[in-house]
């Protein structure tokens, strides 16, 4: 009977990973205060029970991280963030503008930058996974 009063003045951190076409067949790494609490494919949900109070929250992909997230729980909460890939069309539109630029104006200098900051943008932490609580 104790652990059932127990579990209930636990607070719920529940991460949802939105169905999104980039990254979709790769798990992320659900961490909360430094420690892997869970791993989350494509429309899927990760519950953690915690202690109410402060806590620090991220998701991870091999070298490419969410940014992190302090929230500070209450007992009988529950705190939802969602989390997911940067837009798949985001990139469709570089790569058209690649080819628009490289085609039609024969400039490749200004082609290949624009390829390159695409490149460089996928290396950069939190770049590519955002995490937000939901209001």
């Amino acid at each position: 009977m104790e652990e059932n009063i127990q579990e209930t003045e636990k607070s719920i951190i529940r991460v949802q990973r939105k169905e999104q076409f980039g990254a979709s067949l790769r798990r992320f790494k659900v961490i909360v205060d430094n420690k892997i609490v869970g791993r989350i494919w494509a429309g899927d949900t990760v519950e953690v029970y915690v202690e109410p109070g402060n806590h620090e929250i991220y998701v991870k992909l091999d070298w490419s991280r969410s940014k992190k997230i302090k929230i500070n729980t209450y007992p009988n909460e529950t705190n939802i963030l969602i989390t997911g890939t940067i837009n798949t069309f985001i990139i469709l539109i570089f790569i058209f503008l690649f080819n628009l630029i490289l085609v039609y104006w024969g400039n490749q200098i200004i082609a290949y930058l624009l390829l390159i900051m695409l490149i460089i943008s996928s290396f950069i932490p939190s770049a590519n996974i955002n995490l937000k609580v939901k209001k």
